[in-house]
């Protein structure tokens, strides 16, 4: 393996060992309060420049998410949003994530790293949203929706069904692909690979149960993710980009 892909496996893995960290030993926090009082730090994600982690973490009995931005070394953390599964322009000038609202629906939006410029880019009552994830070139964002995968404008416009019957979306470093988790039929808890159109699909056909998050190398040439019958029991692997060479790491 390169040691550009090794590196870029292993930062994925050490932002959960950082998120995890910062709840039990914080530095002091710029809001003061009940509401961190008591959390717990999941989701990470890196800036494109290393430097900041953006995590999600769960307030009090766990019905309330903030978004959360703090340098790689814990310190300065200050909440920038109410919701989860944050996802960083490719700039690292803002975030895209889940909103939660007060009579707990979802929508997605975009926020500045700052805290500022919140923008709600659209909401359909009813509609489940989850994963946000910026192409490379930062013109579109694909997440989850429902049962599909779908794609949109950073300023709410151009909304449409990118990939049917998918979720957690990631895209290849080039912006050509994607890979994600199949929903239905043959594909259903199988990684695939399709087109950025959604032409194309290309289901791995991996020995392993209930494969989840699946991440590009930053070479394009492999995919990481988990599988397990649970969250709590799980373990990483990574693969071919053609689905060759499964191994565990």
């Amino acid at each position: 393996m390169r040691p550009r892909v090794i590196r870029g496996l292993v930062a994925a893995s050490l932002a959960v060992v950082v998120a995890a960290a910062s709840a039990a030993a914080e530095s002091p926090q710029p809001t003061a309060g009940p509401e961190f009082s008591s959390i717990h730090s999941d989701q990470p994600s890196w800036s494109p420049d290393g430097t900041r982690l953006a995590v999600t973490r769960t307030i009090g009995l766990g019905n309330t998410f903030r978004i959360v931005v703090m340098n790689a070394d814990r310190s300065s953390p200050h909440p920038v949003a109410t919701g989860f599964s944050p996802a960083w322009s490719p700039d690292g000038r803002r975030i895209a994530f889940v909103a939660t609202s007060a009579n707990y629906k979802h929508y997605l939006a975009v926020v500045g790293a700052d805290g500022s410029g919140f923008q709600r880019l659209f909401r359909i009552e009813g509609d489940y949203y989850e994963r946000p994830a910026w192409s490379p070139d930062g013109r579109v964002i694909a997440f989850r929706r429902g049962l599909d995968v779908a794609v949109v404008r950073p300023d709410g416009t151009g909304l449409r069904v990118a990939i049917a019957h998918a979720a957690e979306p990631d895209w290849s470093p080039d912006g050509s692909r994607l890979v994600f988790v199949g929903l239905d039929g043959a594909e259903r808890d199988q990684i695939v690979i399709a087109n950025a159109d959604g032409s194309g699909r290309t289901r791995l056909d991996l020995p392993v149960e209930s494969p989840r998050e699946p991440r590009w190398s930053p070479d394009g040439r492999m995919i990481a993710f988990t599988a397990g019958p649970a969250v709590n029991d799980a373990a990483l692997y990574v693969v071919n980009a053609d689905g060759s060479r499964l191994r565990t790491l």
